[in-house]
C-alpha cells in the first residue's frame, strides 16, 4: 500500500515538474537549425515559395569523358553555388546504375557559398556508349536535379 502511495506522489512529482514557459513540446521552435530546409506541400490557397529557397547551379550539367577502355575508371567533379536566399541542404544523391557512385557534402551549404558532388564511373563489363543519370536531391525548387556522364567504353583486347 505504501509503494502504491508513492508511485502515485512520483508520477504527481512529474507532471508538475513540466516546463510551462516554453509550451506543450517543452523545445524553442525558432532553434531549430532544420527549420528553414523543412518546405511544406503546396496547396491550391498556398502556392510553392520559389523565391526564398535554396537553389543548386552547377557550373556544367554534364560531363564527357570521352572514350575509355572498360578497364579505366574515372572520376568528375561537378561544381555548384547555392544562389538562393537559404541555406541548402543535400538529402541524397542516386545514380541509375551500379557502376556509378556519387559523394556529396553533407551540412549546409550557405548562400552565395560553393560545393561539389563527384561522380565515380566504373565502366568494368560495359561496352559502347554510355549515358548516366544522377539525381541530386535537395531543399531547392524541384526538390531534384538532374546531372550527367557519359561515355563512349571499349572492350580491352586480352
Amino acid at each position: 500500500m505504501k509503494s502504491i502511495f508513492i508511485f502515485f506522489g512520483l508520477c504527481i512529482l512529474s507532471i508538475s515538474c513540466k516546463d510551462k514557459t516554453s509550451g506543450s513540446t517543452g523545445t524553442d521552435p525558432t532553434s531549430n537549425p532544420y527549420l528553414e530546409v523543412i518546405r511544406i506541400p503546396a496547396t491550391a490557397d498556398n502556392p510553392v515559395d520559389t523565391v526564398n529557397v535554396a537553389k543548386i547551379n552547377f557550373e556544367e550539367s554534364s560531363f564527357d569523358f570521352g572514350t575509355i577502355t572498360d578497364q579505366t575508371k574515372v572520376s568528375h567533379k561537378f561544381r555548384f553555388t547555392n544562389t538562393g536566399k537559404v541555406r541548402l541542404l543535400i538529402t541524397d544523391v542516386s545514380t541509375t546504375c551500379g557502376c556509378t557512385v556519387a559523394g556529396y557534402p553533407k551540412g549546409f551549404i550557405l548562400p552565395s557559398q560553393e560545393g561539389e558532388i563527384t561522380v565515380d564511373f566504373d565502366p568494368k563489363g560495359k561496352e559502347g556508349e554510355q549515358n548516366k543519370t544522377v539525381i541530386v536531391t535537395a531543399n531547392t525548387e524541384p526538390l531534384q536535379t538532374k546531372i550527367l556522364i557519359k561515355a563512349i567504353v571499349n572492350k580491352t583486347t586480352k
